[in-house]
């Protein structure tokens, strides 16, 4: 995974190959600031002087209602404005207010829609092995061979069955237990 860049870090590095790159170097640089500044409505000109402007305003976020968003993005808010806690106004139900200058609110909206994106892909691969755990935890299979059973292991094979192992020796030892008689009632 590549390490996540500052937008400000971005557009200075953009703005130094615009000045000083050569021939396809600076047309790219270029084109990069123009959908830097189409992404967030603003002219090149207001992008520099974003860079510069300490002004604080209130600008709002869509973070969704769980409590895993809403932990994520002030995880991001404490990174982006290097502080343990923060002032935050609930908007809504799945939004928040925060005062900080525009600069900020570019770079916090960048950083915490790619780590939610990769927070949500994650968990998406994390709840399927969950479920191939717990299967394999309780012997809910047919137990009928498989024909692929006999191929050879690739190298993801061996990484995704540790992952498996590793999973569910986390859960629970509870099992069913096959009720014989009928309840009274």
């Amino acid at each position: 995974m590549e390490k996540y860049e500052s937008v400000r870090e971005k557009i200075r590095k953009l703005q130094v190959l615009a000045e000083r790159g050569y021939g396809g170097e600076v047309m790219a640089a270029k084109a990069g600031i123009e959908r830097l500044c189409h992404r967030y409505g603003i002219t090149p000109d207001e992008l520099l002087e974003i860079q510069c402007n300490d002004k604080k305003e209130r600008y709002t976020f869509a973070v969704g209602r769980t409590y895993l968003m809403r932990t994520l993005f002030t995880q991001c808010c404490c990174k982006v404005l290097k502080a343990k806690s923060i002032d935050i106004w609930n908007v809504g139900r799945d939004r928040i207010q925060l005062e900080i200058t525009k600069a900020q609110s570019i770079e916090l909206n960048e950083l915490y829609e790619w780590h939610k994106a990769n927070l949500e892909r994650e968990r998406d691969e994390h709840l399927k092995l969950l479920v191939e755990a717990y299967v394999m935890k309780h012997n809910l299979h047919s137990g009928l061979k498989n024909e692929d059973e006999d191929n050879p292991l690739t190298y993801e094979d061996l990484i995704r069955l540790r992952k498996l192992l590793l999973m569910e020796s986390t859960l629970a030892d509870i099992h069913f237990q096959k009720q014989l008689e009928s309840k009274k009632l």
